[in-house]
C-alpha cells in the first residue's frame, strides 16, 4: 500500500497544472492557487521518491499495518478489495 504515497502527491502536482490551464479568474489568483499546489506536491513527491529510493517502502507503513491489524480483529474477509 505504500505505493500510494508515491502516486498521489504527483497526482497534486498535476492538478496544479490543470488549475492555471483551466482557471477563468484573476491571473495573480490563479498562480498563487496553481503555485501552492505544485509546492506542496513537488514537497511530498519528492519526499516519497526519496524514501522509495533508499528501501524505506518495501515494508508496509505503520498506519496500514494498524488498519489489517484492525480489520483482522473484526473479522473482515475482503482486504484485498478494500485495498483497492
Amino acid at each position: 500500500m505504500s505505493y500510494v504515497d508515491i502516486g498521489w502527491p504527483l497526482g497534486l502536482v498535476l492538478l496544479s497544472f490543470l488549475s492555471f490551464w483551466f482557471f477563468d479568474g484573476n491571473f495573480i489568483r490563479s498562480v498563487i492557487c496553481s503555485g501552492a499546489l505544485l509546492l506542496v506536491g513537488l514537497r511530498m513527491g519528492v519526499g516519497a521518491i526519496n524514501l522509495w529510493s533508499k528501501g524505506h517502502l518495501k515494508r508496509e507503513f505503520p498506519r496500514y499495518e494498524y488498519q489489517r491489524l484492525i480489520w483482522k480483529k473484526e473479522n473482515k474477509t475482503n482486504v484485498p478489495l478494500a485495498l483497492q
